[in-house]
């Protein structure tokens, strides 16, 4: 697996323990870029069958809903940068006042989750 892949999978363990106690849900949001494995592309048919249906190159990994509103991250490792569609679609989040931010480590969803005001926790406490 990419060391992206295993990241985001470390964060949804992590929000998986903490969105009850926080009063929020959390998804992924699958694109392009997880339908294509390792750098592949996939076939043209299927990226417009896909696009036709929604798919909107660029959005964020992860969506947090608490109170309301939505939140974003995009998960990337610590070499990894957005792609020109990334950030678009960043920008456009902003515009309509949605905090998107990129995360590159547990700490850094921490930091994200303390600004939009979830809690964090230990994993290994019974909190």
């Amino acid at each position: 697996m990419k060391p992206e892949t295993l990241l985001q999978i470390q964060i949804v363990e992590y929000l998986s323990l903490i969105a009850q106690k926080n009063d929020f849900i959390f998804f992924s949001i699958p694109n392009e870029g997880a339908m294509t494995g390792a750098g592949g592309k996939l076939p043209f048919a299927l990226m417009t069958t896909l696009k036709k249906m929604g798919m909107l190159p660029g959005v964020p990994d992860l969506c947090i809903i608490k109170n309301g509103r939505a939140y974003f991250m995009e998960v990337k490792t610590e070499k990894g940068v957005l792609s020109k569609q990334q950030g678009i679609i960043k920008l456009a989040l902003a515009d309509r006042k949605c905090l998107a931010r990129v995360v590159r480590s547990l700490e850094d969803v921490k930091i994200f989750l303390k600004i939009i005001d979830i809690t964090c926790y230990n994993a290994l406490e019974n909190n």
